[in-house]
């Protein structure tokens, strides 16, 4: 199985990290990963092509589609020819939405909803836009994957189908970033603190 993933950006930030991680562990089942960017591959691109997994980048200047971003980013899906269609973002979730489609059949789509929503007001106005129209085509959704269960409950509040809803809390590694006795009585000595 081929699954491609759309993101809105590639730069440092916890999706983008998430997304990492994910493919850094592998998934047993999916033989190959691909990542299309909208914007630009930034710090996370290199270290996942050095991973062995293929990364594109549309291009897209400050989140805005255009319609050259819009036949890159479909002609970069055609080429790789996915079985599967994972949507990361508002952004990524609506352009995955637009190019799921191969010939007559659409392919299954998943999003990633990875971010509370508390005051639509609180967000820029495309992104409200966007949110707008995510909560239109949730329903066309094979799954919304939520990072926690506040997440999922506030979206789905606002309209967004609970139908195929699963929450996936974020994932550490234990073994990393694990508690350290040394390192604590160290700075707790270094600091002063009792």
């Amino acid at each position: 199985m081929k699954v491609l993933h759309i993101i809105t950006g590639l730069e440092a930030g916890g999706a983008e990290r998430a997304l990492a991680t994910l493919l850094g562990h592998g998934i047993p089942g999916v033989d190959s990963h691909a990542v299309i960017s909208l914007k630009d591959e930034g710090g996370f691109g290199p270290a996942l092509r050095e991973q062995g997994i293929t990364v594109k980048s549309v291009g897209m200047r400050g989140g805005v589609p255009s319609p050259g971003a819009f036949l890159r980013l479909r002609r970069l899906v055609r080429d790789m020819e996915p079985d599967l269609v994972q949507g990361w973002m508002y952004h990524g979730n609506i352009a995955a939405s637009l190019v799921r489609r191969r010939g007559a059949r659409s392919l299954p789509l998943v999003w990633n909803l990875r971010q509370t929503l508390y005051d639509l007001r609180q967000e820029k106005v495309l992104t409200r836009q966007v949110i707008r129209a995510g909560r239109a085509l949730s329903p066309r959704c094979s799954a919304l994957v939520y990072n926690s269960h506040l997440s999922s409950e506030q979206h789905g509040a606002f309209g967004f189908s609970n139908q195929r809803a699963m929450v996936i809390p974020n994932g550490f590694d234990t073994r990393r970033w694990a508690p350290d006795a040394v390192a604590r009585a160290r700075i707790r000595r270094d600091l002063g603190i009792p």
